[in-house]
């Protein structure tokens, strides 16, 4: 079986957890998945390693998120040993609200399936943060962008994407209709001097490399 097929099941999969956990309204595709929807009809961008889902933290509870990491590892026929956290599974939880920043997964070993990063993003001085957990990086995009739109098709599964496709690709990623080598620039909105047990800090905009 194919990697994309692989990965295809894993999202299937991830997308049945976060409908019965109640969280699927909140969920989008993101970063360069989203930008592989829109530039690679619906695939993976070439030469990338893992899918990108976002999902509105102020949408969803502490517990439903609880409740979706419960059902990713519970074992199915496509993933029958430990479902989606058996090679993968990393989470970082945030200390003001006990949710989460992020967490990792894979449902096969790296030569078999992608993994899925997903990013809890909250929202705070006009913008929608998001990062892995204390001490990375906390980047921010402005927040009307972070809204749900309808669904699409990626790898074959129906996900939502950001109601303003355009405009949150045209921020993560300069000219981001050509391929470049290296990647597409972007335009970073950082949060710095962070209290992580407040998540207070300050806002800082620059332009770096993707």
């Amino acid at each position: 079986m194919s990697k994309l097929i692989n990965t295809s099941l894993q999202l299937a999969r991830q997308v049945e957890c976060a409908k019965q956990a109640g969280i699927y309204d909140a969920m989008f595709l993101a970063f360069g998945s989203l930008l592989g929807l829109v530039r690679h009809n619906g695939s993976m961008i070439p030469g990338d390693d893992d899918m990108d889902v976002g999902i509105i933290s102020e949408m969803i509870t502490p517990e439903q998120q609880k409740e979706y990491i419960k059902l990713i590892q519970q074992p199915t026929a496509e993933f029958p040993e430990h479902g989606l956290f058996e090679y993968r599974g990393l989470v970082n939880r945030r200390q003001d609200n006990d949710g989460h920043f992020w967490i990792s997964i894979r449902g096969k070993p790296a030569e078999e399936c992608f993994k899925c990063c997903h990013w809890f993003f909250w929202a705070q001085h006009g913008y929608s943060w998001h990062c892995k957990g204390p001490g990375s990086l906390v980047k921010g995009a402005p927040e009307q962008f972070i809204s749900i739109g309808p669904e699409a098709e990626f790898l074959g599964v129906k996900i939502h994407i950001p109601k303003m496709t355009g405009a949150i690709l045209d921020f993560w990623y300069t000219d981001w209709g050509t391929p470049r080598a290296g990647g597409n620039s972007a335009k970073k909105v950082l949060f710095t001097e962070v209290d992580w047990k407040t998540m207070t800090g300050k806002v800082v905009e620059q332009t770096c490399s993707r």
